[in-house]
C-alpha cells in the first residue's frame, strides 16, 4: 500500500507543471550554490570581477525581447482556442470547446522565427558594440586578456543565440504543453549546471560558463522544436511574405508597450544599484534579502504560471465561469505558499544562516517584514495585471513606469533627508507602489472575470450570481 502511495505521487509530481517550476527555481538556487564557490576556487579575482561583467551583459536578454514574447505567447493561445483572426487589442471571440486554428499556429510559427531572426541579429550588432566597449575597459586587468576577449566573443554567441532560440520554448508552452516546457527548461539546466561545473574543474577558466551556456541553449532548442513538431504533427506551410509584417503590425500596438516597461524597468533598477551609498555590509544583507524573496516569489507564482495559456484560450472562448474556478484556489494557494515561507524568512532566516555557518546577514526584521509585504504587493499586482493582459490590453504599463520613476525619486529623497540608510530602499517602492498600483489594478482586474474583487476573493462568487 505504501509502495503504491509513493508510485502514485511519484508519478503524480512527474506530470505536475508547478513541480517542475519549482525545480527549476531550485535548479536556479543551485547553480549559485554549486556554480559561485567554484568560480571563487578557481578564478583569480580580476577573472571574478570579469565574469560578473559577462553575467551582466547576459542579463540583457529579456529586455532585448522588448515584450514580443509576451504578445505572441497569448496569440498562440488564441490560436489554440480556436480564434479565427488577431487583434491589435482585445480579443477575436472563439466558440467553447472549438478546435484549434492550426493556420493560424502556422502563421505565428513563422512569423516568431522570422521576427527573431531579424531581433538577433540587431542584438548582435547592440550587444557587440556595448560589450566590446565595456569588456575592453577592464580586460587588461585579468590574467589572461587574450582569454578573457575570447569568453566575451562566446558569451555574445551564448546570448544571441539564447535570444533567438528560446521561441520554440515559447511557442511550446503556448500551445498548453506547460509540463514539456518546464521538463525541457529544467533539463537544460541541469546540463548547465553540470558542463560549467566540469569545464570549471577541468580548467577552463572564463570559458567555461559561456560554453556550457551555449551547449544547454542547443539542446533546448533541439528539444523544444521536437515538442511542437510532435503537437502540430508537421511543420506549417510557409505562409505568404505580407503575413508576417501584418501580424506583427497586428502585435506592435502592445509590444512597443510592454517593451518600453521592461527597458525602464531595467534601467531603473541599474539605478537603484547606484543609490546603495551605505558600506558593502548593508549592501549585501539587502542583496541577500531581495534575492531569496524572489526565489519565494518565483515559487508562489509557479502555481498560476502554469495555468497563463489555458486561462487564455477560456479568455478567448468568453468562459469566464471556467476562469473563475481555475483561479480562485490557486489564488489562495499562491498567498499561502507566499505567506509561509516569508514568515519562515522573517523569524528564523538569520538563525538558518548561522546555522549553515555562513557570515551573511539579511535585513533586520523591521525592514525585512517591510521587503516581505512589498514582495507579496508585487507577487499580487504582477497577477492581476497578468489577468488584465489575457485580454489583450496594456493599460497598467504607463502608470507602472511612473511607480518606478517615482520611487527611484522617493529613494533618493529618504537616503538625502533621513538616516534611513538601507530602509530607504525598502519604503521607497511600498509608498509609491502603494498609492496607486498595489490596490487599482486588482480592483480593475476582476471586472474583467465579471466579478468584483471582494465578492470574488473572499466569497467565491461572480458580481451577479454564485460561482
Amino acid at each position: 500500500m505504501i509502495g503504491k502511495t509513493v508510485r502514485n505521487l511519484i508519478v503524480r509530481s512527474y506530470n505536475s507543471a508547478v513541480v517542475w517550476n519549482w525545480a527549476l527555481n531550485g535548479l536556479r538556487i543551485g547553480q549559485g550554490l554549486i556554480i559561485l564557490p567554484l568560480l571563487v576556487h578557481v578564478l583569480a579575482k580580476s577573472d571574478f570581477g570579469m565574469y560578473y561583467v559577462l553575467l551582466g551583459l547576459s542579463a540583457l536578454i529579456p529586455v532585448l525581447d522588448f515584450g514580443l514574447s509576451g504578445g505572441l505567447s497569448r496569440s498562440i493561445s488564441y490560436a489554440m482556442a480556436g480564434a479565427t483572426e488577431l487583434k491589435a487589442e482585445g480579443v477575436s471571440a472563439a466558440l467553447p470547446g472549438a478546435a484549434p486554428n492550426y493556420k493560424l499556429l502556422g502563421e505565428l510559427l513563422h512569423t516568431m522565427r522570422s521576427l527573431y531572426r531579424r531581433l538577433a541579429l540587431i542584438a548582435f550588432v547592440a550587444i557587440s558594440v556595448i560589450g566590446t566597449i565595456v569588456v575592453g575597459l577592464r580586460v587588461q586587468q585579468t590574467t589572461s586578456p587574450t582569454l578573457a576577449w575570447i569568453a566575451w566573443g562566446i558569451t555574445l554567441v551564448a546570448v544571441v543565440w539564447e535570444l533567438y532560440s528560446g521561441w520554440w520554448r515559447l511557442f511550446l508552452q503556448g500551445m498548453n504543453e506547460v509540463v514539456p516546457a518546464a521538463r525541457i527548461a529544467v533539463s537544460a539546466s541541469v546540463l548547465n549546471i553540470c558542463l560549467s561545473a566540469i569545464l570549471l574543474i577541468a580548467g577552463g577558466g572564463l570559458l567555461s560558463v559561456p560554453i556550457a551556456s551555449l551547449i544547454a541553449s542547443f539542446v533546448q532548442r533541439r528539444l523544444a522544436r521536437r515538442e511542437c513538431l510532435r503537437v502540430l504533427g508537421n511543420v506549417p506551410p510557409r505562409p505568404p511574405r505580407e503575413t508576417v509584417g501584418r501580424i506583427f503590425r497586428v502585435l506592435w500596438p502592445n509590444t512597443w508597450k510592454l517593451g518600453l516597461q521592461l527597458t525602464t524597468g531595467y534601467m531603473i533598477g541599474k539605478l537603484i544599484i547606484f543609490l546603495k551609498v551605505f558600506d558593502l555590509a548593508d549592501n549585501a544583507e539587502f542583496g541577500l534579502s531581495a534575492q531569496v524573496l524572489s526565489v519565494i516569489q518565483g515559487v508562489s507564482m509557479a502555481w498560476v504560471a502554469v495555468k497563463w495559456p489555458l486561462i487564455s484560450q477560456y479568455r478567448a472562448q468568453r468562459d469566464h465561469d471556467a476562469m473563475r474556478r481555475l483561479l480562485w484556489p490557486r489564488i489562495w494557494v499562491q498567498a499561502a505558499t507566499y505567506a509561509v515561507l516569508a514568515i519562515g524568512l522573517v523569524f528564523v532566516g538569520q538563525e538558518v544562516l548561522v546555522t549553515l555557518g555562513t557570515n551573511k546577514r539579511v535585513l533586520p526584521t523591521l525592514w525585512l517584514a517591510l521587503l516581505a509585504l512589498n514582495g507579496y504587493l508585487e507577487l499580487r499586482l504582477s497577477f492581476w495585471g497578468m489577468l488584465i493582459s489575457t485580454e489583450n490590453r496594456l493599460p497598467f504599463v504607463f502608470p507602472m513606469i511612473v511607480t518606478n520613476i517615482c520611487s527611484v525619486l522617493i529613494a533618493i529623497a529618504l537616503l538625502k533627508f533621513t538616516s534611513l540608510r538601507f530602509g530607504a530602499l525598502v519604503l521607497a517602492p511600498l509608498i509609491a507602489g502603494s498609492v496607486f498600483n498595489y490596490w487599482y489594478w486588482p480592483l480593475m482586474s476582476a471586472k474583467t472575470l465579471d466579478a468584483k474583487w471582494f465578492r470574488f476573493v473572499f466569497l467565491r462568487k461572480s458580481s451577479d450570481k454564485p460561482a
